[in-house]
This record gives structure tokens, C-alpha cells and sequence, in this order.
């Protein structure tokens, strides 16, 4: 079985969570830096909402164009 389909629950977000200071850099790119945590957090929530784990995560490498 191949790790794509291993992945249970919201066991996913931890792979996505791990780049969380990029993500933070991110955002700071764009000019927001007091409300940088919040812009990601609320990405999380999006991403946990909408999105699938298969589309997100390939090769334990998230697609960073889910996140802009």
C-alpha cells in the first residue's frame, strides 16, 4: 500500500504543519506581519475543509500552490 493512501483523518495536516514557518514567510512576503499566524491557521482550517490529502501531499512533499 503506498503512503498516499496510509494517510487517515487529519494525520495529513502534520506533514503540511511541518513547513509551518514557511508558510509564515509566506505571508510575510506579501506585507502581513501581525496577523501572519492567523492568515495560516485559517489556511489549515481551509485546507482540512476543502482539500484532499492525495491532492495536497505527493512523496511526503506538500504542493506549495495550495497554500498561495
Amino acid at each position: 500500500m503506498d503512503r498516499e493512501k496510509r494517510i487517515i483523518g487529519t494525520d495529513w495536516m502534520c506533514i503540511v504543519a511541518r513547513q509551518h514557518e514557511d508558510w509564515i514567510k509566506i505571508v510575510n512576503a506579501f506585507g502581513e506581519y501581525n496577523y501572519a499566524e492567523d492568515i495560516v491557521q485559517e489556511a489549515y482550517i481551509r485546507l482540512i475543509k476543502y482539500a484532499t490529502p492525495h491532492n495536497i501531499i505527493k512523496d511526503d512533499k506538500v504542493s506549495r500552490g495550495y497554500l498561495y
